[in-house]
């Protein structure tokens, strides 16, 4: 298992599940449905959820070369109150890689 990334905000979208923020560069990774995966929090409790990442395009762009084309995560299994800032989402190494294809390219 891999790090994905570190919560920096969280929100619930009915239908959706509960979204975690930072959002994902769009790179050229396929997507991703219902991969198994671990929020890590701070206080060393570790939660199972499962882990969307879907594109979504925004009204504003969100980096500075103009893009507005991220990908956002969703977790189900669990509620917003669950999943605190600073925690961490781990998942399969496959998972990862696909989710940040193109980050830096």
């Amino acid at each position: 298992m891999r790090k994905l990334l570190t919560v920096e905000d969280v929100f619930l979208i009915e239908g959706r599940g509960v979204i975690v923020l930072p959002a994902l560069p769009f790179g050229t990774g396929r997507g991703l449905v219902d991969n198994s995966a671990e929020l890590r929090r701070r206080d060393g409790s570790v939660i199972p959820v499962q882990l969307r990442i879907d594109p979504e395009r925004f009204n504003r762009p969100l980096v500075a070369d103009g893009s507005n084309w991220r990908r956002l995560c969703s977790l189900t299994g669990i509620e917003p109150s669950d999943v605190h800032v600073g925690s961490d989402i781990w998942c399969a190494d496959e998972v990862v890689q696909d989710a940040l294809d193109g980050e830096h390219g």
